[in-house]
């Protein structure tokens, strides 16, 4: 799971989603209203931008490893109806992320207990382990506690242990190790840095970059070595991971 930026939605699906949920909450039927508005090319359009909040690829919001080929929401419509329409409310998610769902939420002293990938950033409640590819609530608090909003989204996106993703987050760490290792025994040229930025953009899924950049993962070599040795390049990476999804395309190295 990785932290994503909502984008703004056209206006004239924004006046959209406005339409059908003044619809709902003026008494129509949800399930109906939903169907019906599912088929749309406006909501085909909605599903679009919510695609390209993940990149070309079109990622689940949860697992990141499967296409996100469900509109869906983050709340659930059966148990919310003022937020059917909502645009802060929906998002992409793959098949089995979404069996997973079904209709789960919790609160905690008011708070949703769901991580939220497009409002949340999930390393505040998750840690990862290099080796497995596991992600585990992390530790919060004094005295630490696991995180009750990690322990409750693993266990409703069950898929986020799946071997699979667990095989996909393993097997992008290991691409951005060899990626930096090649960039630091090479001669850091115009050629080099061009590689090396193509190189963590093919490996900008599963929220890695984030942890290996921003938070403890850049404590690991060849992170910290790449840090140590190349501070300027490094610092790019920082600001490019820190911009958002898609800023790895567009920094300059």
């Amino acid at each position: 799971m990785r932290k994503l930026r909502r984008l703004a939605l056209d206006p004239r699906h924004a006046s959209y989603l406005t339409k059908k949920q003044r619809e709902v909450d003026g008494g129509a039927d949800i399930q109906k209203t939903w169907a019906y508005a599912r088929k749309t090319k406006t909501m085909q359009g909605v599903a679009a931008t919510l695609g390209a909040m993940t990149g070309s690829r079109a990622r689940c919001f949860f697992c990141g490893d499967s296409l996100g080929g469900e509109l869906e929401h983050y709340r659930p419509k059966a148990k919310f109806a003022r937020y059917v329409f909502l645009w802060t409310n929906l998002l992409l998610a793959c098949g089995s992320c979404n069996r997973k769902k079904l209709d789960s939420f919790a609160f905690f002293k008011r708070r949703p207990l769901l991580v939220d990938p497009a409002r949340d950033d999930p390393w505040d409640d998750f840690f990862f382990e290099e080796k497995t590819g596991q992600i585990f609530p992390r530790y919060i608090g004094d005295p630490p506690q696991p995180s009750s909003r990690g322990k409750y989204t693993l266990e409703v996106i069950g898929t986020l242990r799946f071997e699979a993703v667990m095989e996909g987050r393993r097997r992008s760490y290991r691409n951005l190790r060899l990626v930096i290792n090649s960039y630091l025994q090479s001669s850091r040229g115009v050629l080099e840095r061009n590689l090396l930025k193509e190189g963590i953009q093919d490996n900008d899924g599963y929220g890695l970059l984030e942890w290996f950049f921003l938070r403890e993962g850049s404590k690991l070599p060849p992170f910290s070595t790449l840090q140590a040795k190349d501070p300027v390049v490094w610092t790019n990476l920082v600001s490019a991971v820190s911009a958002g999804v898609q800023g790895v395309k567009s920094v300059s190295l």
